[in-house]
C-alpha cells in the first residue's frame, strides 16, 4: 500500500497524466483494503514525508488520508485518533513554516498583528 501512495504522490508532482489512473487505484484501495492496515501505513509514510516539507506532496498525501478516513470504520479511527491528530498538527507546522519562508514580511506582520 505504501508503494501505491508514494507513486501517487510522485506522479501528481512530476507527471500529472499518471495521476488520474492512480487516483482511481487509490480510491479503490481505500474502499477495499481494511483501514486497520491503511492507517498505520499512512502514519509511517507521514514520518518520512514531513521532513521533505513539499506542500504539493503533502497536499496529495492528505487527499489519500481523507479518502482513508472517509471509508474507515469508526472503531479503527478511534484506535488511531491520537496519532492522526499528531499528524495533522505536524502538517500545520510544516505548512506554517513554508508560509514564513515564502512570504516572510507578510507573515511577520501577521505575527505582530496576533500579539
Amino acid at each position: 500500500m505504501s508503494q501505491i501512495v508514494y507513486l501517487q504522490i510522485d506522479a501528481a508532482s512530476t507527471n500529472p497524466s499518471l495521476s488520474a489512473p492512480l487516483s482511481k487505484l487509490i480510491k479503490t484501495a481505500t474502499k477495499k483494503v481494511p483501514a486497520k492496515i491503511i492507517l498505520p501505513t499512512l502514519l509511517e509514510i507521514w514520518s518520512t514525508l514531513k521532513s521533505g516539507g513539499n506542500a504539493g506532496r503533502i497536499e496529495v498525501f492528505y487527499g489519500v488520508v481523507g479518502r482513508c478516513f472517509q471509508h474507515a470504520e469508526r472503531n479503527i479511527v478511534m484506535e488511531h485518533l491520537r496519532a492522526a491528530f499528531g499528524m495533522f498538527l505536524e502538517a500545520f507546522e510544516v505548512v506554517a513554516d513554508q508560509e514564513m519562508v515564502q512570504r516572510p514580511f507578510m507573515s511577520m506582520n501577521y505575527v505582530a498583528y496576533l500579539h
